[in-house]
């Protein structure tokens, strides 16, 4: 039985690090997709409630008006 060098062992605790960061990335893009799966799409057209015009709408709402704020 050969004992590992110190490369070697460093190189293992590096792999093991790697793998934990893309593991941890992983679950990071796949968190962000599924709250961005919940967002409404939404649909183009003139708010509700303000009057204007939106490439964005949802509920009949801008995101101003959905938000209670006043649009620019």
């Amino acid at each position: 039985m050969e004992l590992s060098t110190d490369s070697e062992r460093l190189a293992d605790v590096s792999d093991v690090a790697t793998r934990l960061a893309e593991a941890e990335a992983e679950y990071g893009v796949k968190a962000v997709r599924a709250a961005a799966s919940l967002i409404e799409k939404g649909n183009p057209g003139e708010c509700y409630e303000c009057g204007r015009h939106y490439a964005r709408l949802v509920g009949g709402l801008c995101g101003f008006c959905r938000d209670g704020r006043i649009p620019p």
